[in-house]
């Protein structure tokens, strides 16, 4: 005896975090009536999904007083533990006794455990505990939270959920809807513009200096300049909006007072650099007024430059100020040892004595430094950027370099009796290399030992470990030998005597009322704008679709639904209506504003969610859950009319489980045999839902709908939970249909109960069939694949197979579709008809839609036809198409295919038609079995890989009335025709040069250069001398008369006339290969970056010994026709074949024979090619624009 009382709906709970971890949890409540009366061996069951497992519970009597609960899971691919929380309904159960707690783990060997339920736990159960309800039924609530899985591999992701789990989220505590306009942080951060972290880094290291932030905000404010050009107004600004706002705080407005546009604020700088630019240029708006001196009593000290004479008493003594002190790191492990290095005298003796002037002459001397007065706060900046004269190129050094918290400077003064400490208050990190890097500060914000990571607009407490030894470069730790990216770059010192002064704090009564008054409205202005990107971010415009999509599929030979790639043009064929969605918006909201756009009541249709093709999740229509809550946050929904007999169906569903609420307190009073045989039911409803039937094909089951809608009536009844909803889509293939034989027919809206007979019934009922007719069907296992449907052995649980949108397609016989007159005519969301009209890709020819005599006979092997294709581009000397084939055909069908596309005259019988892969001199050889070797068999060795966009290209060669044994032992030649007065130099859509003239000559295997060149003289009847030139689109060479056709092949060719001046080459002459880039083409784009092209293919030029390059250049403009204002932006340089030895930049008074190097050949293009590739001529330094500030 089985007894199942399941509760009203279950309760989907957020995730707890615990430990650092998010764990998933659900609670599920259950109402057991009659519990007390529960005899030995019964049972009673419940059933629930927790995404992604499907649990069975089970309370079974049996024996005496002993109560067991068995949980089972459903499909369960990994191990899993969980934590079982049993309590009363409406109490907490960490407060609440009694309750149980115990950690069950579950394998897929042992999907089932149980917990032995105390004798006397019944006992303790009462009223005023809430397990018990005001009507004697039992208030059970069970809480399941999944802990860390203790599976060896990580899970795969379950195909689709049986229910869609959203947390219930009040509006209170929604992360989503009261998101604060400023992330919360201890200082503001800045906004970075694209390349200012170097300008973030000191701003922020200068503001938290106090007493500089109060010299800012006494600057006076010129008003002969407009704000947008006011330095000082803008940093006031900066400096408020920091000081009073939690940030992150933008820079615009000071950039732009700097007169910056977006070049500057993207270009990469140095901090240091930066920083001295900036302070010079407030100390000059500080001139002539009451601050004149404030910036130099900070950051200003002096040391004195030295040269004492060693025998006399003699010295030159020079003061000099100072603002920052660069110190070396290369060779030195600390900043002392740094500073010891930076005062060292450097001897000045014999051929470098000293002159001392007249009274003294040339003296034995010492020449040093030595620092009579440190600035209050100090700036040493680690020269970790330094000139390698061994690679010629600007090296980075992240050597180990330790700096200490307090250092003595008295050591490297004057005064070295006097102690003079200081104390470290920032550290500015450079991440990176001498290419690029980023900038961030760790910073003491106030005297307290407490250090800050400034980011950007990132700002984060860490540990001065971190900070200080995390900074000093060198290895990552022992057991690393490869340096980290990351070191200090500059340091900031405070002189200990001095910090009371410089770290006054600033009151925000110092900052000007005018500031005030623009942070306030900025604010304003920042909430609105806050408020703006909130809605922004929060809005979701998904795409409506419905049974349209499915067609539209189809009829282009996919099954699948998705939103249909015409969605992203401005023609979407009314395939789609957009809806457009809050992520704080409930789901019964979603159903709200759905009914509005599909203007049908809500009532009348159900919402799924739509992603990655798939449908994912029915929307429950009442639910208080936030669509925001929705993972992956679906891009469409499918949407699925209700017709008239489910509608009512449901409605009478609905009526009578409010009468069954209604009635619970008579139910004490039902017969125990009547129990009985409605679990019976029940339990038969769940082992085999569909009834044993003859075959689909003589099923005379009028009656199914009725029946299944009784059978799903009381299967809720019994339950009363509400069933998940499936979806069934129904599509027909119908041979006879050459071009599209696939085609939707309708969506079946099915119960876990429901007989899987009835989609056969409303299928013939749908195309008004007899009930005799035969009918065979597949189901979609996978968008590629499909499989027989046996109904004997399959029900409607197998069939989905845990996901949701199963496809079903029945096959119709042939003649069908004329003897029974089905119309196939589909309209889209607006009612218009589509697919009138045959429509061909644009972009690939299909063999499927225009060369296929007729469809395969099972749906299955269709199917398979056409999704095992491949995308081939097909080219004869004057046409060239891309085409899509399937696997399977012969290769002899492709021939016929690819000449039918390329309009070649081609006849099996008679003529023989070579096939070359990608310029490959050897054909596909199937040794005369085209009939019997398919395409896969022939090209799979030929395929680019599979991460790869190219696609084959097969030259398609053919000879008329030629034995195909005649080609062996032959090799493919391609030769540019650089003679015939027809070859004109054409360019394609992005510029680049096309010869329009190709050979393609078959010959023998070691046949010479010179022979081959003797047998192209006799076809194009030429009597001047003729030479072959290959070239691999970097450099040409003139190909040895006695090099083999076999070496040859591995270059492109071009056969030319010997120019006059090139056929006698006199001793101070010379050929060097040249090559021209982007003068008369034009860059284009690929993947996210320009791909620069030749003008054509290198070319050999004759140069002289002994000229300057500035008469070579001449000449080759000449040649090239070079328009006199393109030659003012050209550059010249010579490259050599190997990256090592690097290229040479051509400067007008060299002499080009003195710079050869074996394999070197000149490239000339735009002046700002060699900047804009670093990558390719990276032995070039280039300067960019210097940093400036222009106001």
């Amino acid at each position: 005896m089985e007894n199942s009382q399941p509760n009203l709906s279950p309760e989907q709970i957020p995730a707890n975090k615990e430990d650092g971890k998010m764990q998933n949890s659900h609670i599920e409540c259950w109402n057991i009536r009659d519990w007390r009366n529960v005899s030995e061996g019964c049972r009673i069951i419940l059933k629930f999904n927790f995404f992604p497992d499907v649990f069975n519970v089970t309370l079974e009597h049996e024996d005496d007083n002993t109560f067991v609960m068995f949980f089972y899971i459903d499909t369960l691919k990994v191990t899993k533990q969980f934590e079982i929380i049993l309590s009363a309904e409406n109490t907490d159960p960490r407060k609440t006794s009694p309750h149980l707690h115990n950690t069950l783990t579950f394998t897929s060997e042992n999907p089932k455990q149980e917990i032995k339920l105390p004798n006397d736990f019944f006992d303790q159960l009462t009223e005023e505990n809430g397990f018990i309800s005001s009507n004697g039924d039992l208030l059970l609530k069970i809480e399941i939270i999944e802990m860390k899985s203790t599976s060896t591999e990580s899970p795969k992701p379950p195909a689709s959920p049986l229910t869609i789990p959203i947390p219930q989220i009040s509006a209170s505590n929604n992360p989503i809807i009261n998101r604060p306009i400023f992330e919360p942080a201890p200082y503001a951060g800045l906004k970075n513009q694209g390349s200012t972290c170097y300008m973030n880094s000191i701003l922020q290291s200068l503001y938290f200096i106090p007493e500089f932030r109060s010299i800012i905000y006494q600057m006076e404010i010129p008003n002969n300049v407009s704000d947008t050009e006011n330095i000082p107004l803008n940093l006031q600004r900066l400096f408020g909006m920091m000081q009073l706002t939690k940030g992150p705080v933008s820079t615009n407005g000071l950039t732009k007072s700097f007169g910056w546009d977006n070049h500057q604020v993207f270009m990469q700088n140095d901090a240091q650099e930066f920083c001295r630019m900036f302070l010079d240029n407030l100390e000059m708006k500080m001139k002539g007024t009451s601050l004149q001196n404030a910036i130099p009593s900070l950051f200003s000290g002096n040391y004195i430059k030295y040269i004492r004479c060693r025998s006399v008493d003699y010295q030159n003594n020079k003061k000099e100020e100072i603002y920052d002190i660069l110190l070396d790191v290369k060779g030195v492990n600390s900043l002392s040892e740094s500073f010891e290095k930076y005062i060292e005298t450097e001897p000045l003796i014999g051929d470098n004595q000293y002159d001392a002037g007249p009274e003294y002459g040339k003296q034995d001397a010492d020449m040093g430094v030595e620092f009579s007065e440190f600035p209050r706060v100090l700036f040493l900046h680690l020269s970790r950027f330094q000139y390698d004269p061994y690679s010629n190129h600007y090296i980075k050094l992240n050597t180990y370099f330790s700096f200490p918290e307090i250092i003595d400077l008295a050591p490297y003064s004057i005064d070295k009796e006097t102690p003079n400490n200081y104390e470290l208050f920032g550290v500015l990190v450079h991440w990176g290399t001498i290419i690029g890097g980023h900038y961030f500060a760790y910073l003491r914000t106030t005297r307290e030992n407490r250090w800050f990571e400034f980011n950007d607009a990132k700002v984060t407490e860490v540990t001065a470990e971190t900070a200080i030894e995390g900074s000093f470069g060198g290895v990552a730790n022992k057991e690393s030998t490869s340096e980290r990216l990351y070191s200090a770059y500059m340091l900031i010192y405070i002189k200990q005597s001095c910090l009371d002064e410089v770290f006054r704090k600033v009151e925000n009564d110092e900052i000007p009322d005018y500031i005030y008054d623009y942070i306030k409205v900025k604010e304003e202005e920042e909430k609105i704008l806050a408020q703006q990107q909130f809605e922004k971010d929060n809005t979701v415009n998904v795409s409506l679709i419905n049974e349209q999509a499915i067609e539209y599929y189809a009829q282009n030979n996919e099954i699948k639904i998705d939103i249909p790639l015409t969605y992203f043009d401005s023609d979407d064929h009314g395939l789609t209506l957009n809806l457009q969605l809050k992520k704080y918006d409930k789901l019964s909201t979603v159903y709200e504003k759905a009914e509005k756009v599909l203007n049908r009541p809500k009532d009348r249709f159900d919402l799924f969610t739509l992603y990655d093709g798939h449908i994912h999740y029915h929307i429950p229509r009442n639910s208080e859950g936030l669509f925001g809550a929705i993972q992956p946050l679906p891009r469409g929904l499918y949407m699925r009319e209700i017709n008239d007999e489910e509608f009512y169906e449901r409605s009478d569903i609905e009526c009578d489980t409010e009468t069954e609420s209604e009635s619970q307190n008579q139910t004490n009073t039902e017969n125990d045999e009547n129990e009985h045989n409605n679990n019976e039911n029940d339990e038969n409803l769940h082992a085999n839902p569909i009834h044993n039937e003859n075959e689909i094909g003589n099923s005379n089951n009028n009656n199914s709908i009725n029946k299944t809608s009784s059978l799903t009536k009381k299967y809720l009844e019994d339950t009363h939970i509400p069933s998940e909803i499936y979806l069934v889509f129904v599509l027909s293939y119908i041979r006879e249909m050459k071009r599209a034989p696939l085609h939707f027919a309708f969506t079946k809206r099915m119960y876990y109960g429901d007989d899987i007979y009835s989609i056969f019934d409303d299928y013939r009922k749908f195309y008004n069939l007899p009930n005799d007719c035969e009918l065979s069907a597949y189901y979609s296992s996978k968008p590629t694949k499909l499989l027989k449907f046996d109904v004997y052995q399959q029900n409607l649980s197998e069939l989905i197979n845990r996901r949701n949108g199963v496809f079903l397609i029945i096959q119709l016989r042939d003649g069908y579709l004329s003897k029974y007159g089905i119309n196939l005519t589909f309209k889209d969301m607006t009612g218009q008809s589509f697919f009138d009209e045959e429509e061909e890709d644009e972009e690939a020819i299909s063999y499927v839609s225009n060369f296929l005599n007729e469809n395969p006979k099972h749906a299955s092997d269709y199917l398979a036809f056409i999704y095992q294709t491949v995308q081939i581009k097909v080219s004869s000397p004057n046409a060239e198409k891309l085409i899509t084939i399937p696997f399977r055909v012969s290769f002899h069908q492709l021939k016929l295919f690819a000449a039918n596309v390329l309009q070649i005259q081609y006849d099996s019988k008679y003529d023989t038609m070579l096939v070359f892969p990608n310029s490959d001199p050897n054909f596909i050889n199937t040794e005369g079995n085209d009939q019997e070797i398919t395409v896969e068999e022939a090209i799979q060795n030929f395929l680019p890989n599979n991460r790869s966009d190219k696609k084959l290209h097969l030259l398609c060669l053919v000879y008329p009335n030629i034995s195909y044994d005649c080609f062996n032992d032959t090799l493919m030649t391609r030769i540019t025709d650089g003679i015939s007065q027809n070859c004109q130099n054409t360019k394609d859509s992005h510029g680049r040069q096309q010869l329009e003239n190709i050979i393609y000559q078959l010959f023998p295997r070691g046949m010479n250069c010179c022979e081959i060149i003797c047998c192209l003289n006799e076809n194009l009847e030429i009597s001047e001398p003729l030479r072959i030139v290959a070239n691999n689109d970097k450099f040409a060479i003139i190909v040895n008369d006695f090099i083999p056709v076999d070496e040859m092949v591995k270059w492109k060719l071009r056969i030319e006339i010997v120019p006059q001046d090139q056929r006698i080459i006199e001793s101070n002459q010379f050929l060097l290969s040249v090559r021209q880039v982007m003068i008369n083409t034009i860059a284009y784009y690929v993947e996210k970056k320009f791909i620069y092209q030749n003008d054509g293919d290198p070319y050999i030029f004759k140069f002289y010994a002994d000229e300057i390059f500035a008469e070579a250049k001449e000449r080759i403009f000449e040649y090239r026709k070079i328009s006199p204002d393109v030659r003012k932006k050209v550059n010249f340089w010579l490259q050599s074949p190997s990256a090592e030895e690097g290229n040479h930049l051509m400067l007008d008074e060299e002499i080009l024979s003195n710079l050869l190097l074996p394999g070197c050949f000149l490239v000339f293009g735009p002046t700002n090619l060699l900047q804009d590739t670093p990558n390719v001529y990276s032995n070039f330094q280039f300067k960019q624009q210097a940093l400036k500030i222009f106001n």
